[in-house]
């Protein structure tokens, strides 16, 4: 397990407050009808993700989340304007501004975007990842986000 120290804490606290600055603009801009779909905010879990990612090795371990999943793409690494420009629907986007809000993805961040909370939906992209996962014979962790809890495999 990786020590926890004051610089760690210092990391925390500015990638936390950085998280929640860019979930305030995409409210922002989403009352302003610049950002189309459903946008459910991340503010108030962000200690969670914190957390998971000191937890994680970033250089092989992977993230499914079920939404919500604005800031966890940039935590493993994306910039974060391919991820705001991913949600007003530009192709300088992760997913060519097609993915919208639920659908941020990743191959080289190993972030596997957002999937339908619906467990039956869910699970299908889980196994497929997991399939994967194995056929190249890593041993990592997938992190998997839903809504107020964190699942590690």
């Amino acid at each position: 397990m990786k020590e926890v120290t004051k610089e760690t804490y210092v990391a925390w606290y500015e990638n936390m407050l950085f998280w929640r600055k860019f979930e305030d603009k995409l409210a922002a801009v989403y009352i302003q009808q610049k950002v189309r779909g459903f946008l459910h905010l991340y503010n108030g879990q962000e200690a969670v993700l914190a957390g998971s990612l000191h937890a994680m090795d970033l250089s092989k371990d992977r993230m499914i989340t079920a939404y919500r999943n604005h800031v966890q793409p940039i935590g493993m690494g994306v910039d974060p304007k391919k991820v705001m420009a991913e949600l007003y629907g530009k192709a300088a986007g992760t997913s060519q501004g097609l993915g919208g809000s639920m659908h941020i993805f990743s191959k080289e961040h190993r972030f596997h975007g957002g999937q339908r909370y619906f467990f039956l939906f869910f699970l299908p992209s889980v196994l497929f990842i997991i399939k994967s996962a194995t056929k190249v014979e890593l041993k990592y962790f997938i992190y998997f986000f839903l809504p107020f809890l964190a699942i590690f495999f």
